[in-house]
C-alpha cells in the first residue's frame, strides 16, 4: 500500500516556467484527501517551496536544499547537516579562483555571495538557455566575507555558461572528500556536505513516520534526485529527465511539460 508520494520540484513536477499546472495541484489534493502523503525533494530553500504550494492551500513538510535540511509540515526543522565554516570558507577561495559567482543557502535565507548583480546575470543567462526564453532573477541580497560568521551555510550554488570553467571548478573541488558535488540543470553546480542527499533525509523521515521504502513512490528528473533513484523501489522519471536517471527509473511517465506525474498519480492510484 502506498501511504507517501515524495516529488522533485524543478523539471519534474514543475513546469519549465516553474509553474505549478491545475492537473498536478489536484492530483496532490486527491492523494492527501486519500490519506497518502505528499513530500516535496527540491534543492530550492523552504521559503520558496512554500511560496509555489501556499497560494493553493497545500501544506506539506519539505526536504529542501538537496537533502541538506528537512522540515515537518508545520515548517519545524527536523535536521539540518551544514558545511562547516572552514569548509566553507575554502570552497569560496576556490571558486572566487575561477571567477565564478555564488549563491549561498543559509539558516538565514538565500544570498549572493559579495556581487549580487553578477550572481543574477548569470543565473538569468543559465535559466534562460535552459528554458529557451528569457528569465527574470530576483537580485540577493549581499553576504560579504567578513560576514560569514554570522551565518550557517547548507549549500553553494554556482550557475556559469562557461561549462569548461565550470567543469575546472568541480574538478578542484572534488579534492574535498567532505563535501558532495551534484547538478539539478546545465550549467550549475551544487554543493553540500558529503551526507546531505535526498535519499537520506528521506530515509530519515521514513524513520519516523514508521513507513517502509516499499509504500513509497518517488518522482524526479536530475543528478541531485540519484540517491533517491538508487536507494528506493519504486522511482518514475519524467520523460525529460537525466539519461542515468531514466536509466535507473522503474516506470517513465509523461514530461513535466505534459504534467506526467499529474497524469501518472490519476493512471495508477486512480485519482
Amino acid at each position: 500500500m502506498i501511504k507517501l508520494i515524495v516529488s522533485d520540484l524543478d523539471g519534474t513536477l514543475l513546469r519549465s516556467d516553474f509553474s505549478l499546472s491545475i492537473r498536478n495541484i489536484e492530483a496532490i489534493k486527491k492523494i492527501k484527501q486519500r490519506g497518502i502523503c505528499f513530500i516535496p525533494a527540491s534543492g530550492r530553500d523552504y521559503a520558496n517551496i512554500q511560496c509555489i504550494f501556499e497560494p493553493y492551500g497545500i501544506k506539506c513538510p519539505a526536504i529542501e536544499i538537496n537533502g541538506a535540511q528537512a522540515r515537518d509540515d508545520a515548517g519545524n526543522i527536523l535536521f539540518s547537516l551544514p558545511i562547516s565554516s572552514p569548509q566553507s570558507r575554502a570552497c569560496i577561495e576556490i571558486i572566487k579562483g575561477f571567477d565564478l559567482t555564488i549563491q549561498l543557502f543559509t539558516d538565514k535565507g538565500s544570498f549572493a555571495y559579495e556581487n549580487s548583480i553578477s550572481l543574477q546575470q548569470d543565473m538569468e543567462a543559465v535559466i534562460s538557455r535552459n528554458m529557451g526564453q528569457p528569465a527574470d532573477v530576483e537580485l540577493l541580497p549581499v553576504i560579504t566575507a567578513s560576514e560569514l560568521n554570522e551565518f550557517t551555510i547548507l549549500k553553494m550554488e554556482i550557475m556559469s555558461l562557461d561549462e569548461t570553467k565550470l567543469y575546472q571548478c568541480q574538478s578542484a573541488l572534488k579534492a574535498n572528500s567532505d563535501l558532495l558535488l551534484t547538478s539539478s540543470v546545465r550549467g550549475n553546480l551544487e554543493i553540500t556536505h558529503k551526507d546531505a542527499n535526498k535519499g537520506a533525509a528521506l530515509s530519515f523521515i521514513l524513520e519516523r513516520l514508521k513507513f517502509s521504502k516499499e509504500e513509497v513512490i518517488i518522482f524526479g528528473d536530475s543528478m541531485n534526485d540519484a540517491s533517491l533513484f538508487e536507494c528506493f523501489p519504486n522511482t518514475v522519471a519524467v520523460k525529460n529527465a537525466h539519461p542515468y536517471i531514466l536509466g535507473l527509473a522503474k516506470a517513465v511517465c509523461e514530461a513535466c511539460e505534459e504534467d506526467g506525474v499529474g497524469k501518472w498519480l490519476a493512471a495508477n492510484l486512480c485519482l
